[in-house]
């Protein structure tokens, strides 16, 4: 019995790396037909270890949000400065769609929109990268925690889930022109060795009334937009800038109300 659930779980786990090897290739057109081919066996089959098409999409969004989701704790856990850890968490996210197009169109114009399962387990993804970001904007930025939540912290939550996604949809710009970017240009490179060495030696670039506090439609958005060959390092700093700045003054903001209050 035991050894039989195994042969089941290890067989699962195979069908999951044949699904996978198709969508890398085909994307969104990827097929049950296609999936069970490259299995070599026949979709009822297929369907006997999923359920049916639902069960196969939401096994494979859930092992990809998990694979992600580890990379992105990892970034957060790495970094040791606020601001450094936004970046590298940015940059995390965009360096898998970087690496993973055809899986991030598959699972989000196509999988999502065929079944509501795969939806709820992006949704949840999406929520849980929300609240690893808010842990860190409330304890690390606003002030407080768990425990001793303060009046600015209160709002940590829906500020992560703006910059969530915020980041997300650069992202979909970004990858929609990818395919104007030449493979291995700069583009390519780990920010970390492009972006994240300069964010520390300039933290002064960034203070109140500099260039980091104009509004990000004329720092950036403009040369974006000029630039279809835009970088991965240049779009993660230019989304650092944005939410950075953001926050910065949404902090300050709490401070300058506090003192007030005590006038």
């Amino acid at each position: 019995m035991r050894d039989s659930k195994v042969r089941r779980a290890q067989r699962r786990m195979e069908l999951l790396d044949a699904a996978d090897n198709v969508i890398r290739r085909d994307g969104p057109a990827a097929s049950m037909d296609v999936i069970a081919s490259e299995a070599g066996i026949t979709k009822p089959i297929l369907y006997r270890h999923f359920g049916d098409k639902g069960g196969l999409y939401t096994a494979l969004a859930e092992r990809y949000a998990h694979a992600l989701m580890s990379e992105i704790v990892d970034s957060l856990e790495r970094a040791t400065a606020p601001r450094e850890r936004l970046a590298l968490t940015i940059d995390t996210y965009l360096s898998w769609l970087e690496s993973e197009p055809q899986v991030y169109r598959f699972l989000v114009h196509r999988a999502q929109t065929e079944q509501r399962e795969v939806h709820d387990a992006i949704v949840a993804f999406v929520r849980d990268v929300a609240l690893e970001v808010a842990a860190v904007a409330r304890i690390e930025l606003l002030g407080g925690d768990e425990s001793h939540p303060n009046e600015r912290g209160d709002f940590a939550e829906p500020l992560a889930f703006a910059v969530v996604g915020a980041v997300q949809m650069a992202g979909e710009w970004w990858l929609e022109h990818s395919e104007t970017r030449s493979p291995g240009g700069r583009g390519s490179e780990p920010f970390a060795r492009q972006g994240a060495a300069k964010l520390r030696r300039s933290p002064e670039t960034r203070s109140p009334g500099g260039r980091g506090s104009e509004p990000f439609a004329r720092q950036g958005a403009a040369k974006l937009r000029r630039s279809p060959e835009t970088p991965r390092a240049q779009l993660v700093e230019e989304l650092v800038t944005l939410v950075w700045v953001g926050l910065e003054r949404y902090a300050a903001s709490g401070r300058e109300g506090a003192a007030s209050w005590t006038k």
